[in-house]
């Protein structure tokens, strides 16, 4: 007697361009709600970030008109925390607001009100892992690159990251699953339903994040330029830096729904929601 065994049915392969279009379209035709969702935290975040860069480049002013030693007083160390914290707390919550809306169709509270809710530390946690599956063994391969200044090592460690960002593609499909309280979606489960699909997920993230960040470097770079010690001293630079750190800051904190969009449908797709 023989038995027969059946393999189990390989998923379909994610749609790629079609699910970067559709995190697009999204994205604009549900502005209104990303304005809803950003609306508090874009103004926090502005106000800190622009304070944070006042006082970096008054720093630099006095360093250049009184030829003293740098250093950062505690203030500027303090705004830096509370912009960190902020702009970090403003992406999850951000994030686990447009989830929501593309996943459950459930209608997007005010503006920061879920940051008290378990699935946002949740979701926080998780990317702080997915965070430490990059990094850490990307520092362990650049290591010997600082210690033993090989050049060939630069491509080991080129290779290490990417594979490792590779693999925190796949494991970021967690995330929408912390977002719409799926216990289920666990480390392996968000493993083996993305078999397959490693390039898809890294191409669809290059393709939601990377035109928007492209744009904002090219206007900073048209509308500030190279500073030069006389627009330092005068104080023209500063003004113009400072006025356009809240733009972008405001800039990068509305694009963000694109790439957590591209995450929403790439769930939907894996788990049998689209």
């Amino acid at each position: 007697m023989t038995l027969a065994t059946t393999a189990a049915p390989r998923l379909p392969k994610l749609p790629l361009r079609a699910t970067i279009r559709l995190a697009y379209a999204t994205f604009f035709d549900g502005f209104r709600d990303v304005l809803r969702i950003s609306s508090a935290w874009l103004v926090a975040c502005a106000l800190l970030g622009a304070m944070s860069n006042w006082l970096k480049l008054n720093q630099t002013v006095d360093t250049l008109r009184y030829q003293m030693v740098p250093r950062t007083p505690i203030t500027s160390w303090l705004v830096d925390g509370a912009f960190f914290i902020a702009f970090l707390l403003a992406g999850v919550s951000i994030a686990v607001a447009w989830h929501r809306l593309l996943i459950l169709h459930e209608a997007p509270p005010p503006s920061g009100s879920n940051i008290t809710t378990g699935r946002v530390w949740r979701y926080l946690g998780t990317a702080l892992l997915i965070t430490l599956v990059i990094l850490v063994p990307t520092l362990v391969a650049i290591a010997p690159v600082f210690l033993l200044f090989w050049g060939w090592l630069a491509i080991v460690v080129i290779g290490v990251y990417i594979a490792a960002l590779l693999v925190g593609g796949r494991l970021s499909i967690m995330l929408p699953a912390q977002a719409v309280d799926d216990r289920t979606m666990t480390l392996s489960a968000a493993w083996d339903i993305t078999r397959g699909n490693s390039w898809r997920l890294f191409w669809g993230y290059i393709a939601c994040t990377i035109p928007t960040a492209v744009l904002a470097q090219l206007a900073v770079m048209l509308l500030v330029g190279v500073p030069d010690q006389q627009s330092l001293l005068d104080g023209s630079f500063a003004i113009k830096a400072t006025v356009l750190s809240v733009v972008f800051t405001a800039y990068y904190l509305l694009t963000l729904p694109i790439a957590i969009g591209f995450l929403s449908h790439a769930y939907r797709h894996f788990t049998g929601r689209a």
